[in-house]
């Protein structure tokens, strides 16, 4: 699997900067963030975001940890009215100019966070590799962190991403040898060598169990936390207009206002339930017993109304 996002950071600037620790609260990250940005003046921003998925990267995740999903499965409907808070907090790190100023594809980032140009980034597990050898930091030590929630506890499940599998279609010809080479790709033995050399974490708690730990590298800092989890696929829907990333993104660079942008989007996306559920092309998820820490562990149940 692909571990939930975390904090990668500079640990020398955070340390001049006074923090021995990153921030449990989204406030006290965005003030030391700030406080990078001003004593640097310029030759090192305290946060960069990328042009690819940016509310995904940080404040997504700071809103799950927070107890604040977009999908009310108690209710079987779409809901962004939770992320209010988490908007107007992100509004600062544009509005204040402590973020870089320039949002750039996900590799130019990193660059610039491997060379220090900023001291604060986010992304999941598979950093480990990319700042060991695609784009190898040298020039400093990198840290890496949980990221932090609205008010410092955990409330709610972090996403964690399974990897995707293998599968054979009907029409094939050579299902037998097919089936041999998805063997050996599942195999214990291959897995756990492609775990040890630190390409991915293990989804099992068995495989956790096997594998060698001192040989994984940097992704033992990404290892499973106790409130991450897989959160329950809500209904795929029929979406007009943009999605609810790129809208709540524009609302943190003040392109759309907070409110209007909220209400766009739950009136945008629950009107495409309402119409796919209709003409069953999707079904409603409810899970009427749902656990913001637990997801997964809830009873579901897909309605057809």
């Amino acid at each position: 699997m692909r571990s939930g996002v975390r904090v990668e950071y500079n640990k020398d600037v955070v340390e001049a900067a006074g923090y021995s620790e990153i921030p449990t609260k989204l406030e006290d990250y965005i003030n030391m963030a700030k406080t990078i940005t001003e004593q640097n003046g310029g030759s090192c921003y305290g946060i960069g975001f990328t042009s690819s998925s940016p509310f995904e990267r940080l404040l997504e995740m700071s809103a799950q940890v927070s107890g604040i999903f977009y999908y009310d499965y108690v209710n079987g409907k779409y809901d962004f009215s939770g992320y209010k808070e988490i908007l107007e907090l992100g509004q600062r790190f544009i509005s204040e100019d402590i973020a870089y100023p320039d949002q750039q594809a996900v590799d130019n980032m990193r660059a610039l966070f491997a060379e220090g140009q900023f001291a604060l980034w986010s992304n999941a597990s598979q950093e480990a590799s990319v700042f060991t050898d695609q784009i190898p930091v040298n020039g400093f030590e990198w840290g890496v962190a949980p990221v932090p929630s609205i008010t410092g506890e955990i409330k709610g499940a972090l996403q964690t991403t399974p990897s995707k599998s293998y599968g054979i279609v009907s029409s094939s010809k050579n299902k037998d040898q097919a089936w041999k080479v998805i063997q050996f790709f599942q195999s214990e033995e291959f897995i756990k060598g492609y775990l040890e050399n630190g390409y991915c974490l293990p989804i099992s708690t068995y495989m956790d169990g096997v594998i060698d730990k001192s040989k994984i590298g940097r992704l033992a800092d990404f290892s499973m936390l106790e409130y991450e989890s897989i959160y329950p696929q809500p209904p795929i829907i029929n979406l007009t207009g943009d999605d609810y990333r790129i809208v709540l993104w524009n609302a943190v660079m003040d392109y759309v206002d907070i409110d209007d942008a909220i209400e766009d989007l739950n009136t945008r996306y629950n009107e495409a339930l309402d119409a796919d559920v209709a003409s069953g092309a999707a079904k409603r998820l409810v899970i009427s017993d749902y656990d913001p820490l637990h997801p997964n562990d809830g009873t579901m149940t897909y309605l057809e109304e």
